[in-house]
């Protein structure tokens, strides 16, 4: 029916086509105008007509235990079935976490896992000299590691397990979400800077006798936030302090021109163009 284009357009010709495929179907004719209307509105694709499997399974509720095991049966036969989670085991699943696996230890989850079996599913203890050993319960009725697994991550809170395993202080400093940036609130060049320092890796030693090391070098950096464009910098021996960023500032407002040409580097002025005012109008402001 759908292929007799344009005659399926017409809502004339498509009543009679209706009736004719109700008849030789025996279906209603909503299903039919129904699915008409949804491979329409798919851009005429075949699989617009599947079933909306998206909606199966009742996504965001949790099925209720009984008799039979929840979930698919398992591809071979020598793989363990597995029990059905109650609430008992859900908390025993959440101890495990706690105990084995948000620890500075940083184990695998995995191993997180054995460590809660042996605590948690045990029918009772070997004796090996002064070492008890759990005896774990049969495996079909061992929750399995697919199990233990889905549930973590059901229950997963990535905050939580990054400071426990981690620490908060490497937290906060290496896997804190970064909410923003400096740049977005810069609306051009020359509205924001930054200034940072960082002991150089390496080593200086005094001109008069090389054998003298005299300290690694502090490199301050100050940069347009908008562009990153470098506006200014300073090397100095003192550790990262006020009156370093103050000399970084300083040469921030200097003429980059005479500012290399102390050390003998002869520059253009189009080759370090940065936030400089030339000198007579900062006077006249002044």
């Amino acid at each position: 029916m759908v292929e007799q284009e344009p005659d399926v357009f017409n809502s004339k010709l498509r009543g009679v086509m209706v009736s004719e495929a109700v008849s030789k179907y025996q279906v209603h004719k909503s299903t039919i105008y129904r699915y008409l209307r949804r491979y329409w509105q798919a851009g005429k694709v075949i699989n617009a007509l599947l079933p909306y499997y998206n909606n199966s399974g009742g996504a965001g509720t949790e099925r209720k235990g009984g008799e039979a095991k929840r979930g698919r049966p398992k591809k071979f036969s020598e793989e363990s079935k597995g029990v059905n989670i109650t609430d008992d085991i859900k908390q025993s699943f959440r101890s495990g976490i706690r105990l084995f696996y948000n620890t500075k230890e940083e184990a695998p989850l995995r191993r997180a896992y054995q460590k809660t079996m042996e605590a948690f599913f045990y029918s009772g203890f070997q004796v090996d000299g002064d070492t008890r050993i759990p005896i774990l319960l049969h495996k079909d009725q061992l929750p399995t590691f697919g199990q233990f697994r889905y549930w973590y991550q059901k229950e997963y809170d990535l905050e939580e397990s990054s400071k426990k395993r981690q620490g908060k202080r490497n937290y906060e400093l290496k896997h804190r979400p970064i909410l923003g940036s400096s740049t977005i609130e810069s609306f051009g060049p020359g509205s924001r800077f930054q200034i940072d320092a960082t002991v150089a890796d390496i080593y200086l030693v005094s001109q008069y006798n090389r054998e003298w090391i005299i300290g690694r070098p502090i490199i301050y950096v100050v940069i347009d936030v908008f562009s990153r464009y470098i506006c200014g910098l300073y090397v100095g021996l003192e550790g990262p302090s006020w009156l370093g960023a103050m000399m970084a500032l300083a040469n921030t407002a200097s003429d980059k021109v005479s500012y290399c040409s102390d050390y003998g580097i002869e520059i253009e002025p189009d080759n370090w163009i940065c936030s400089h005012l030339p000198q007579k109008l900062t006077a006249d402001r002044i």
